[in-house]
């Protein structure tokens, strides 16, 4: 999944010295295991560099959602994972059917989906 350039890097990361965000890219694999619900998130340069990686939990069995639910066909959009690593815990949205999430900070999605502000 790819990241797009105006969403913020998510807060597990800093950029290396001399870089701007536009240097960079996040990249995000999803997986299911007999542990449970993980997520590894790549920050990544431009040319495919990996900088750094970070492996968080998910929260639940599955993709969240808020009501009341857009009419977006049978998978209601956009879907919310929680994700935590290193005490920190970010709320990444999939606004549609593709390979782009984005960070949310909006505090009543935030506060709905039971993470603080």
């Amino acid at each position: 999944m790819s990241f797009p350039p105006e969403s913020r890097l998510p807060k597990w990361f800093t950029l290396p010295g001399g870089m701007q965000r536009t240097d960079v890219g996040v990249a995000l694999i999803y997986y299911i295991g007999s542990a449970g619900r993980t997520a590894t998130v790549i920050l990544h340069t431009r040319q495919g560099k990996e900088l750094q990686r970070v492996v968080a939990t998910q929260r639940g069995t599955e993709p969240l959602t808020l009501e009341p639910h857009a009419d977006t066909g049978r998978i209601p959009y956009p879907t919310y994972e929680v994700l935590t690593a290193n005490g920190i815990t970010e709320v990444i949205e999939h606004r549609r059917m593709e390979p782009v999430f984005y960070i949310n900070d909006d505090p009543a999605v935030r506060r709905k989906l039971g993470v603080e502000p």
